[in-house]
């Protein structure tokens, strides 16, 4: 089992927005929240899955224990978001746990910062991490047959137009074609009365 070096730690929003891709009840409660391992927070619905680094610089407060690996619960994980300021320096943009409470009973405890740098108690429910899957055996290692970057905003309004125009009775399921880099992707699916629906996609630069 993984734990992280003898500091305290700080989870960032990136970090807790990945409970928009976790299991959506808890009738799977091993992927049901964020795990939350010393290297990555991951989530997975078990058919897409996020995962986001942890910084170095995230791992701070020498004095404190190793965090035991845990899966911090996808409500409380929305919830304490929604507690970090929206627009403020990154010293408050973050979710400091107490690594010694947490590790020490069956609850996640730590802080939230307002904006006066008052500190708000945060408690959330978690889940022993042991029981996440090994997430490393889902993520491709080989050589990509194709790279190309895309603006996310701009993929998620195509994909959301698909969506619309296939309609709600069945689930929509499109096609997307690859180029090369440096070309436009294109995105081909069926419309609900079965017309055929195209969408291109221009790459941007990273």
């Amino acid at each position: 089992m993984e734990t992280t070096k003898a500091t305290g730690r700080i989870i960032r929003p990136a970090h807790l927005a990945l409970a928009n891709l976790a299991w959506r009840d808890e009738t799977r409660p091993n992927l049901h929240g964020v795990y939350l391992s010393p290297t990555h927070a991951v989530a997975t619905d078990g058919a897409c899955m996020g995962i986001v680094d942890v910084a170095p610089e995230s791992a701070t407060l020498p004095e404190a224990p190793a965090l035991i690996p845990c899966i911090l619960e996808a409500d409380d994980a929305k919830r304490i978001a929604k507690a970090i300021p929206g627009k403020a320096n990154d010293e408050l943009r973050q979710f400091v746990v107490d690594v010694e409470k947490t590790n020490s009973n069956g609850r996640l405890h730590g802080h939230t910062l307002d904006d006066r740098f008052q500190e708000m108690p945060q408690v959330a429910g978690k889940v022993d991490g042991a029981g996440f899957p090994d997430w490393r055996q889902v993520v491709p290692s080989a050589e990509p047959t194709a790279v190309f970057a895309m603006d996310a905003a701009l993929l998620v309004k195509v994909l959301q137009t698909a969506i619309k125009c296939h309609g709600k009775g069945t689930k929509a399921v499109v096609k997307v074609e690859v180029y090369g880099e440096g070309m436009p992707v294109k995105i081909t699916g069926r419309t609900e009365d079965g017309d055929a629906m195209t969408f291109v996609v221009m790459p941007c630069r990273m």
